[in-house]
């Protein structure tokens, strides 16, 4: 039997991750950081919700916003992938929803404006 936080593993401390290689198993985002493991799920859709609305006042100066979203989505997501802890993945997640989602829609926009 496979024992996992639904079915009891937290309390008799015989917890038996399928993934070792993974996120959870690393930062500790089990049994009692279960709840940092929700934020860490949330966190980019928040901070994609905040660069829609930075970058949708930028609209008009697009081309420059487009590098700049994309060069904030390469440092968000490099310095997700290199954090050394759990909060510092969580601010480095959090930037790369920020500038991701606008790369998207800045570039589908320019896109259909191209090609007419």
């Amino acid at each position: 039997m496979i024992c996992t936080e639904d079915t009891g593993g937290c309390i008799n401390q015989d917890l038996s991750l399928i993934e070792k290689d993974s996120i959870v198993y690393e930062f500790g985002l089990y049994c009692e950081g279960r709840v940092l493991r929700v934020i860490c799920e949330s966190v980019f859709f928040l901070g994609s919700i905040f660069g829609t609305i930075f970058f949708t006042f930028y609209q008009m100066r697009r081309k420059k916003f487009l590098v700049f979203s994309w060069i904030l989505t390469f440092i968000g997501l490099l310095g997700a992938g290199l954090a050394s802890s759990v909060e510092v993945f969580i601010g480095f997640w959090a930037l790369t929803g920020f500038a991701s989602y606008s790369c998207y829609v800045m570039s589908n926009t320019m896109t259909k404006e191209q090609s007419s």
